[in-house]
C-alpha cells in the first residue's frame, strides 16, 4: 500500500510496484495506486483553505510570515499587531506594542510594553535646560565645569591638556531629541596615573530609593543614552559608583561607525551590599574618556569594592589624547528593571523646574533689575531674592561677573557699584537668598537708612548663582 511514512514522504509500495519494464501492468494494482494517491493528497492542505488540519503541525523553527490581521477568536495575531483577547495567560517574557484584556492577565515572566515609558531617574537627559555660560574650555586650572543643567563636565589634567565642552543643537532628531553635550579635545600631553576625563552625572540619593540597593531586594537597573563620536568603533568605559566610592560596576561600550548617533542600552544588576546613602549623593554615572591608571578598572560587569573612585576601564580607546576628537551624548535615561524603554523627554516647563531644585541662576540679561532692597545705613543695603522653587539645600552663591557689572539704584537715578557683595548666609535659606552690598567709592548722595534700592547690572550680564548640586 502507497502512503505518507509519517516523515513527510509519499512511498509508493505493495504488489505489482513499482512497474517493471517489459510486463504487463495489472489494473487492480493500478486502481490501488490510484485509490492510495487520492488519500495521500486528501491528508494535504490545500492553498484555498478547503481542508483544515486534524492534528498540531510542527513548523520546525519555521515562521508563518504575511499572516492577516487578527479579527476574532482562534485568529493568528501577526508580530506588531493589536489585539483584543478575554484572558490571557503567559509564562515567558511578553514583548507587545498594545495590549487590550477584557478578563484577566496572567504572566508569569515580564511583560515589556514598548508603547509605554518607565519613569526616568535622570533629570534633563535630553539637555534642553542649560542655565550655565557655555561653551567652556577645561584645562589644569579650571578641571571641571557645567554646560547642560545637572551633567557635570571634568578635564583634570596635570599636564597641559584641554578641551571646549558645549550644548549643541544636535542630537538623534528622528526621535526627538535635538541637543546635546559636546565635547571637543584641544591640546593633548602624556597622562600621569592621577588624571582623569569624563562626562558626570549624579543622582541624588532620594531618587534611587526604589532601586533598593544595598538590600537583598535590589532591583536591576538599565541605562540608555544616545551617543556620536567622531572616532569610529571606540571603545570607551563607562563606571557607576556608590555615594562614598566604596562600591563600583563597570563596563564598556562601541560607538559604533563615526559621527553617527547610536543608542546605547545598558542593564545594571542591583548590589545587595554596600552603603547607599539616604541624603545628598545617591549613585553616579561616569562616562570615560581615558583616565589614568589609578582612575581605571580592568575589571567589568560585576561589582567591585574600592576605596578610590574609578572613572575608567583600562585598555579602552584614547579618545582624550587624540586632538580634534568629538564626543556627544543626549537621551540619557535610567530606569527601573532589566529592559529599556523609549525616552519620553518631560515638557520643557516641568524639566526646568526640576533642574531648580539643584541650581538657579539670575541676571543672565543686562540691564534688568534682578531684586529690591533697603538700605541699612548710609553705605550698605540688603536685597531678599526669592527663588523659584526649593532648593535641595541653602545654596552656595557665587557672583561671576566682574565686580563692575552690579549696581544699586536709590533716589531716583542714582547709582553705585560695590566694593563688597556677598550672599548672607544667616538670611538665606533652600527658599530665599539674601544679598549684602557695600557701596563703592564715596558716593554722594550716600544711602538714606531705610529708603528702597534696586539691585540689577550697569549694561551687561549682572548674575547670581545659586548652586545647591551634587
Amino acid at each position: 500500500m502507497s502512503a505518507f511514512n509519517g516523515a513527510g514522504q509519499f512511498i509508493i509500495s505493495g504488489v505489482g510496484l513499482p512497474v517493471v519494464f517489459g510486463t504487463t501492468i495489472s489494473s487492480s494494482v493500478m486502481n490501488q495506486l490510484n485509490t492510495d494517491l487520492a488519500a495521500g493528497l486528501s491528508n494535504c492542505l490545500c492553498k484555498d483553505g478547503q481542508q483544515v488540519p486534524i492534528a498540531n503541525i510542527p513548523m520546525g523553527g519555521y515562521k508563518l510570515t504575511g499572516v492577516g490581521q487578527a479579527t476574532g477568536l482562534g485568529d493568528v495575531l501577526g508580530w506588531g499587531q493589536a489585539a483584543t483577547v478575554a484572558n490571557l495567560t503567559d509564562t515567558g517574557t511578553t514583548n507587545l506594542a498594545a495590549l487590550n484584556v477584557s478578563g484577566t492577565l496572567n504572566v508569569s515572566g515580564a511583560l515589556v510594553n514598548s508603547a509605554v515609558s518607565n519613569p526616568n531617574l535622570i533629570i534633563n537627559g535630553d539637555c534642553r535646560v542649560s542655565q550655565y555660560v557655555w561653551p567652556i574650555t577645561l584645562n589644569n586650572s579650571t578641571p571641571a565645569g557645567f554646560t547642560a543643567d545637572r551633567q557635570k563636565s571634568y578635564w583634570a589634567a596635570s599636564g597641559a591638556q584641554t578641551a571646549t565642552v558645549t550644548v549643541a543643537t544636535d542630537g538623534p532628531a528622528s526621535i526627538g531629541l535635538t541637543r546635546s553635550v559636546k565635547y571637543t579635545v584641544g591640546t593633548v600631553a602624556s597622562i600621569v596615573s592621577t588624571d582623569y576625563f569624563l562626562h558626570s552625572y549624579i543622582i541624588e540619593a532620594v531618587d534611587i530609593e526604589p532601586l533598593m540597593w544595598g538590600t537583598v531586594n535590589a532591583k536591576p537597573a538599565t541605562l540608555s543614552f544616545w551617543v556620536k563620536c567622531s572616532i569610529a568603533n571606540a571603545n570607551l568605559g563607562l563606571v557607576v559608583d556608590s555615594a562614598d566610592n566604596a562600591l563600583y560596576w563597570a563596563t564598556t561600550y562601541n560607538t559604533g561607525s563615526a559621527n553617527t548617533w547610536k543608542q546605547i542600552t545598558i542593564t545594571i544588576p542591583g548590589p545587595t551590599t554596600g552603603v547607599w546613602a539616604s541624603s545628598g549623593v545617591g549613585l553616579a554615572i561616569r562616562w570615560g574618556f581615558n583616565s589614568g591608571s589609578v582612575r581605571s578598572t580592568g575589571t567589568v560587569g560585576s561589582w567591585q569594592a574600592t576605596g578610590t573612585p574609578i572613572f575608567d576601564v583600562a585598555g579602552q580607546t584614547g579618545l582624550s589624547s587624540t586632538t580634534g576628537a568629538t564626543w556627544q551624548i543626549t537621551g540619557i535615561k535610567l530606569e527601573v528593571g532589566s529592559n529599556a524603554t523609549p525616552f519620553v523627554p518631560d515638557n520643557f516647563a516641568l524639566n526646568f523646574q526640576k533642574c531648580l531644585r539643584y541650581f538657579e541662576a539670575f541676571g543672565d540679561k543686562g540691564g534688568q533689575t534682578i531684586a529690591v532692597g533697603y538700605a541699612i545705613s548710609t553705605t550698605q543695603a540688603v536685597f531678599v531674592l526669592p527663588l523659584m522653587t526649593r532648593m535641595r539645600i541653602q545654596p552656595n552663591i557665587t557672583f561671576p561677573d566682574v565686580s563692575t557689572a552690579y549696581q544699586v539704584t536709590y533716589q531716583g537715578s542714582n547709582a553705585s557699584q560695590p566694593t563688597a557683595l556677598a550672599a548672607s548666609v544667616a538670611g538665606s535659606s533652600s527658599t530665599t537668598v539674601q544679598i549684602a552690598f557695600t557701596m563703592s567709592g564715596s558716593n554722594n548722595p550716600l544711602f538714606a537708612g531705610g529708603q528702597a534700592v534696586l539691585f540689577g547690572s550697569t549694561g551687561g550680564p549682572s548674575r547670581i548663582y545659586c548652586d545647591a548640586e551634587l
